[in-house]
């Protein structure tokens, strides 16, 4: 679990110019944050499996939202 990776995905769910700009450009949206390469090759994958094992287990369940929906 990353506590980084977990940042990531809150955002994504609270800040839709940032889900915007993720969605259109994720090496832009990620550059910010310190993230191992794994960590954001999870994120960039879409696939909620990745995710789920990169990020806290809180945010898990709402991945599945966001992946789904976006």
């Amino acid at each position: 679990m990353s506590e980084t990776a977990t940042k990531v995905v809150e955002r994504t769910m609270q800040d839709e110019q940032f889900l915007n700009l993720f969605q259109r450009n994720p090496d832009a949206a990620l550059e910010e944050y310190d993230l191992a390469e794994h960590e954001e090759k999870a994120l960039k994958s879409g696939k909620e499996s990745r995710i789920r094992d990169v990020i806290d287990d809180a945010l898990a369940a709402a991945v599945l939202v966001v992946v789904v929906n976006n």
